[in-house]
């Protein structure tokens, strides 16, 4: 956790920096500074709880994530499920799937995942986004919550869940 807030702390100074750089080198006014900074992706984790602990289940395929006495449950295809146990138990397969591969891009590119947040279920669908960073850009990207898990447990990444989420569609398990 201590990691994650100092990562997400350096990457925002580091985006403002760069924006101060880019408008005093441009000549920009300050609306246009203004622009610029509502365009920095909320790094806020408040309103999020961290998955403590992800297991997978073969018959039916599905992935378990434990968060805060919450346990959710989602179903997915069993290629999912393997890549994500995969990655629990550290195997890589003699032909890298696509996560490992997208794992090996990120390391060889500098890009780092901050993390993966599960946000929300639309039309019987979780939602999540990515947070990732590299040099000075921070991004959001849309991520199926599974691809996200794949990647983040290769990333050595934090995966957080919306707490409103986990209220409504998780059960408490404690």
């Amino acid at each position: 956790m201590e990691k994650t807030l100092i990562v997400t702390t350096l990457a925002l100074i580091i985006s403002i920096i760069s924006l101060f750089l880019a408008i005093y080198f441009k000549n920009e006014n300050v609306q246009d500074f203004f622009n610029l900074i509502s365009k920095i992706p909320s790094l806020s984790t408040s309103d999020y709880l961290e998955v403590e602990k992800v297991e997978v289940s073969y018959s039916p395929p599905a992935i378990a994530l434990y968060a805060d006495c919450y346990r959710l449950i989602g179903y997915v295809e069993e290629v999912q499920v393997r890549s994500i146990d995969n990655a629990l138990h550290g195997i890589r397969d003699w032909r890298p799937n696509t996560h490992d591969v997208t794992s090996d891009i990120f390391k060889e590119f500098g890009i780092k995942l901050i993390d993966v947040r599960i946000e929300n279920v639309t039309n019987n669908a979780y939602i999540a986004k990515a947070i990732i960073l590299q040099g000075n850009k921070i991004r959001e990207v849309d991520i199926r919550p599974s691809d996200g898990i794949a990647l983040a447990l290769r990333l050595n990444s934090p995966i957080y869940i919306r707490k409103s989420l986990l209220e409504s569609h998780a059960e408490r398990i404690c």
